[in-house]
């Protein structure tokens, strides 16, 4: 508990430090300049290395799941044919267990460091890319408990920095190198396959009838929730032992609705100014970003959004959910650096409720669920 609370005022006194010189800026100028390069650089290597450094040198009792991932780590290292684990783990993340095996026999400790390597490395890479307000990027990333899930959900977690490349990739057009990256991360978690759906969206706009036909989308979702996800348990044997889990039990969950929530806040908030998301705003505040990384990553979250409303009965599809709803971290202070140009009294507000609404939202999990991921009561190794 004590850690949740040092870390978010860690956060948030790093955050004050960068926002105050931006709040001196837009009192003599007329747009707010990103933080400068090195600057940012500096802040992701600080800030993002102390996170590498809480995974990496946990002890194993932090993140439900991490004993059994060592325990698996050292059965794949012992054994002779490492098709044995599969398909109950996905051939990716059984090699890498292999290959680190093979340099670093009989040694956990090693494994959760490289995998804590792969995963924070791909996180600083895109939100350094794709942010242009890092702090706040860094700051949601917390308290929307990546950090935590990190530490929980080795194989989905590297999934989800892979499909980071191929989003990357999607956007510079490079289709190929979109679809390895895509089929790298469902070699380490069978759902990545969805992020498919991308392609399809990267040249949808953001018009008023899209977002009308997208939230029939969600209500139809929401309303075949049940029958979609019984078809799955029947059709699909590899989630056939999910039909009489605790995660199928019935009855609408609190992470579902929270993050149900959240995420529509944030949608309706990209909404409200999505006049403001033109090539000439997004110019001032990025050379490497433009409207289709903006509605792209709009279109994903929404995705999130119907992932999270269809797991009211079966939980686990929030997991799914996160793949989308990770770019709610770049897409809404993106968008805050645009109304920041053209509404700066607004940009103001706006900060201030969101770091409160953030720890209001990441202090109710760790207070009232904190096994929801395992990540504390922390303590190393």
């Amino acid at each position: 508990m004590l850690l949740a609370s040092f870390l978010l005022i860690l956060i948030l006194v790093m955050a004050y430090v960068f926002f105050s010189p931006c709040l001196s800026y837009l009192k003599r100028a007329d747009t707010l300049s990103l933080l400068p390069v090195p600057v940012s650089k500096i802040f992701l290597f600080v800030v993002f290395g102390m996170f590498y450094l809480l995974l990496a040198f946990r002890d194993a009792s932090v993140g439900i799941d991490t004993e059994t991932y060592i325990d698996l780590f050292l059965s794949v290292g012992a054994s002779n044919n490492m098709w044995n684990f599969i398909p109950r783990y996905e051939i990716g993340y059984i090699l890498l267990n292999k290959c680190i095996s093979w340099i670093f026999p009989h040694s956990p400790h090693v494994f959760l460091a490289v995998v804590a390597f792969i995963i924070i490395w791909g996180y600083t890479r895109f939100i350094y890319k794709y942010s242009t307000n890092v702090w706040l990027t860094t700051f949601f990333f917390l308290v929307f408990e990546y950090l935590d899930l990190s530490a929980n959900l080795f194989r989905q977690s590297l999934a989800l920095v892979f499909l980071l490349y191929a989003y990357d990739y999607l956007c510079q057009n490079k289709k190929w190198h979109y679809v390895f990256y895509v089929l790298l991360a469902t070699s380490f978690h069978y759902t990545a396959i969805t992020f498919f759906v991308a392609f399809f969206l990267r040249k949808v706009r953001l018009s008023t009838k899209n977002i009308h036909l997208s939230l029939l989308v969600i209500l139809l979702g929401a309303l075949s929730a049940e029958h979609a996800i019984s078809w799955a348990f029947s059709s699909i044997s590899l989630y056939s032992n999910y039909e009489n889990s605790v995660y199928a039990e019935g009855g609408v969950r609190l992470a579902s609705v929270l993050n149900s929530l959240v995420v529509c806040f944030f949608a309706i908030f990209v909404l409200k100014y999505k006049s403001l998301i033109t090539q000439k705003n997004i110019s001032c505040c990025s050379k490497f970003l433009s409207v289709n990384d903006y509605t792209l990553m709009y279109w994903l979250v929404m995705c999130g959004l119907l992932l999270w409303i269809m797991s009211f009965p079966f939980n686990q599809l929030g997991r799914l959910a996160r793949y989308y709803t990770f770019f709610v971290v770049t897409l809404v202070p993106n968008v805050l650096s645009l109304v920041s140009i053209r509404k700066k009294q607004q940009y103001v507000w706006w900060i201030v409720l969101y770091l409160f609404l953030g720890v209001s939202y990441y202090l109710t999990i760790v207070f009232y669920r904190p096994n929801w991921n395992g990540f504390y009561p922390y303590s190393f190794l």
